[in-house]
């Protein structure tokens, strides 16, 4: 399960700062979701900040957004890289090149905190 509560998401750019989303909270069950929307209407910012991912955006992100694991919640943001990997999966819509690596290496580099230690 995944609680979102009161996010916001800015974009700065010099002095100035760009409100993307405000205080926006959401509930989503364990089930397949669905996020439509135009082009440039934030899904994929959206989507970044619920998988831990905003700050590659350069966005900063306020509220809170936590992951239900057994019988708690814990904040993404206390969260180790590793910890997030066992529990987010992230893929975007396109990547960039990888002419280096071949399909197997890619699949296992979203497998990383899956391994055991």
């Amino acid at each position: 399960m995944l609680e979102i509560q009161n996010v916001s998401l800015c974009f700065k750019i010099e002095l100035s700062e760009k409100k993307l989303i405000a205080n926006f909270s959401a509930h989503f069950e364990p089930c397949l979701s669905v996020l439509l929307g135009a082009n440039g209407c934030v899904k994929t910012s959206l989507l970044m900040a619920l998988a831990g991912l905003a700050h590659f955006r350069g966005l900063d992100l306020t509220g809170k957004i936590l992951l239900k694991h057994k019988n708690s919640f814990t904040n993404v943001f206390t969260l180790s890289e590793l910890q997030k990997s066992r529990q987010i999966v992230f893929l975007p819509a396109s990547l960039p090149p990888m002419d280096c690596w071949n399909m197997l290496e890619v699949i296992e580099l979203g497998l990383y905190g899956l391994k055991k230690q």
